[in-house]
């Protein structure tokens, strides 16, 4: 079962929701995925490429509870 809120809570709580709760670049409310906004590296070589892509900027999807995307949410810049 998917978890979704502020990323607020995640010093409070200790847990970080699935789902995050974002505003994408068109002002639309929905969630971003933590997996996509915070992804996981496994080795150094995918750590210079994620810093590459934030030093950058690039765009994750926003979703709707249903899953629909319904705008895009600007990581870095």
């Amino acid at each position: 079962m998917l978890s979704y809120g502020s990323g607020l809570q995640v010093n409070e709580e200790g847990e970080e929701p699935d789902l995050i709760w974002a505003v994408g670049i068109n002002d639309i409310s929905g969630y971003v995925k933590a997996d996509d906004l915070c992804p996981n590296v496994s080795n150094p070589a995918e750590a210079c490429a994620i810093t590459q892509e934030l030093a950058e900027g690039y765009t994750i999807p926003v979703y709707d509870l249903e899953g629909n995307i319904v705008d895009q949410f600007a990581v870095g810049e």
